[in-house]
Parts: structure tokens; sequence; C-alpha cells
């Protein structure tokens, strides 16, 4: 059993190690964004082809680089088209979320590695004084 717990810690420690360099990773990809509708073809015709912000800029972690126009907001902030990520299915990820989960995940595996190690110690301490 105290083998066991040996590998769980060092599983945890190794899922830890990951989750960071996948969340570092996604950080080094997110840009500021502005999620936004583009009119379609008859509206244009009607109002002109000026796109809607939906919501505010955020930090976004996108892999298409399809789903961004070609220009940017008056504040110098990439757009998003929202009909282009609605039509493919893919929607951006907010850089929040990653290190609000990121931070969850770290978390977990640190807390479970300090217990596999703190029940091994207890173990062996037990056996040791059994022993004696």
């Amino acid at each position: 059993m105290p083998k066991l717990l040996l590998w769980v810690a060092f599983a945890a420690l190794a899922l830890f190690v990951i989750v960071l360099g996948a969340e570092r990773y996604l950080a080094s990809r997110a840009v500021w964004a502005q999620r936004v509708m583009t009119p379609n073809a008859d509206v244009e015709a009607l109002f002109g082809g000026e796109p809607t912000p939906i919501g505010s800029p955020q930090q976004y972690v996108v892999f298409d680089g399809k789903a961004f126009l070609s220009e940017r907001n008056e504040s110098g902030v990439l757009q998003l088209d929202e009909r282009y990520l609605q039509r493919t299915g893919t929607y951006p990820l907010q850089l929040k979320t990653v290190e609000f989960v990121g931070s969850l995940a770290r978390w977990g595996t640190a807390l479970l590695a300090v217990l596999a190690f703190g029940v091994r110690w207890l173990m062996l301490r037990k056996e040791a004084g059994a022993a004696a």
C-alpha cells in the first residue's frame, strides 16, 4: 500500500506540472478581442455595415484565425465574428476560465499529492513503531 501511495503522489505531481504547462500555453495564445455580430447582406444594404459589439473586450484563446475580422475596432482591439463562430460551432475560450479551471486543478493535484505523501508517511511510521 505505501508503494501505491507513492505512485499516486508522483502521478499527482506530474499532473500538476502538465496542468501548469497547459495553462501557460493557453495564456500565451490569448489576445484581447471583442465579439461582434456582423450584419447580414440585407441589413447591410439598408442600414450600413457596422458590426454590433457583444459584451466588452476580453482576453480570448482562439485557435481559428479566420474567426477574426480584418479590421480592428476604434479602440484597436481585434474583432471576433460571432456569425463565423456560430456557423463553425467553435467558440473562443476566455482566459479567465482557463485561469480558474487551472487553479482548481493545481490545488486539487497538490492536495492529492500532499495527502498521499502524508498517509504514506503515517503508514510507514506505524509499521516502524509496530516492528520495534
